[in-house]
């Protein structure tokens, strides 16, 4: 686990006055493109709320079935594990709020798994794009056995495999020699505030 990174997070209804984080490494090769992306968390007593936003015109979002590789479009996520666990959900979206949700130890053993309360919600603008998605806890705590998510790892990323310019942003560093996002041994602290 990468304990350089932190990230506090209020108990609110929204995601309108959290704190935000920058997602601003990148590595490996972005052929200079590095689209300014921010993620917000926010969590009350049913739901975890994901708040991301990117500064990049027309983004590519040629998938609009759930369930598509969403990662070879323009595409934030938002990879998370509870403490304890050897499985990490990991949550793509694209522009067009179209989005894969899996649940596994890592890249090659995940499966399906269905933990937001309903469909993301996603917008274009003229200059920059964004998603909402809301995470049932009550899904979460069927899925991982556990009552409180007031303290758990993860990581927010941008990328877009198949686009102009192939780009991998993270906010916790990844340090593996090849883009690999699906390492939760890199995963930064995520922590419920005092309420």
């Amino acid at each position: 686990m990468n304990m350089n990174k932190e990230y506090v997070f209020p108990f609110s209804d929204s995601t309108e006055h959290s704190p935000e984080v920058s997602v601003d490494t990148f590595l490996w090769e972005n052929n200079g493109y590095t689209p300014r992306t921010t993620a917000k968390l926010a969590i009350n007593t049913e739901k975890l709320m994901l708040h991301m936003e990117c500064i990049e015109c027309k983004p590519l979002a040629r998938f609009t079935v759930n369930g598509s590789p969403v990662c070879r479009d323009s595409c934030m996520e938002f990879f998370f594990a509870p403490i304890g666990d050897n499985r990490y959900c990991s949550l793509e979206i694209n522009a067009n709020g179209c989005f894969l949700c899996c649940i596994g130890t890592s890249r090659y053993d995940r499966t399906d798994t269905d933990i937001l309360l309903s469909a993301p919600r996603a917008a274009v603008k003229e200059d920059r794009w964004y998603i909402d998605a809301d995470i049932s806890l009550k899904k979460l705590r069927n899925l991982f056995g556990i009552d409180q998510f007031d303290y758990f790892t993860g990581n927010f990323y941008k990328c877009g495999d198949k686009t102009r310019y192939p780009h991998y942003g993270m906010w916790s560093e990844v340090k593996s020699e090849t883009p690999d996002f699906h390492r939760p041994e890199w995963f930064g602290e995520l922590t419920l505030a005092e309420k």
